[in-house]
């Protein structure tokens, strides 16, 4: 499935609008208001939360924990590396693994060593916009959360998605 992320604009709280391949809004992600912490909500389009987003305030390395239904789901953290790079740790499931193209401005997420999603930043654009295309149907509304935790990450430090060193 493909998938287009796009960032509003004029959203103080993050607001991320989520369209299939033929452009139709399908989900949203919506940031919450919390000084400590970022935290976004992945809702389907009638507000139903998917998908929790949260950061942990405590950490030497960027952490987030997705939760599903108040549960934990997932945790995305930023691995110790010169170039930066992600794991995702999926409860009851196999891990995932992001890395990426300094110069291409695109990155992929492979579990087991198999592609499972390739992702790709519009470079010239006054908002972020990024084309996903998931290899894995059960994996959408995770990969959609992992790549709004990248975003999140770098928008804290200063940088773009072309920092996901290869």
């Amino acid at each position: 499935m493909r998938y287009q992320i796009k960032q509003r604009l004029m959203s103080l709280r993050g607001r991320f609008d989520i369209l299939d391949e033929s452009g139709e809004p399908v989900l949203h992600a919506v940031g919450k208001a919390i000084a400590i912490r970022t935290q976004y909500s992945l809702q389907s389009l009638d507000g139903e939360e998917l998908l929790l987003i949260r950061q942990r305030v405590l950490s030497l390395l960027p952490k987030f924990d997705i939760l599903r239904n108040g549960q934990p789901h997932a945790l995305v953290r930023r691995d110790f590396s010169f170039r930066p790079r992600y794991s995702v740790q999926v409860e009851g499931g196999e891990d995932l693994r992001v890395r990426g193209s300094l110069l291409e401005y695109n990155y992929e997420i492979t579990r087991g060593g198999q592609t499972v999603a390739l992702v790709a930043k519009t470079v010239w654009s006054l908002r972020d916009n990024y084309g996903i295309e998931i290899f894995e149907p059960e994996l959408d509304a995770l990969v959609l959360a992992v790549v709004i935790v990248i975003d999140a990450v770098n928008a804290t430090q200063g940088s773009s998605l072309s920092n996901l060193g290869g």
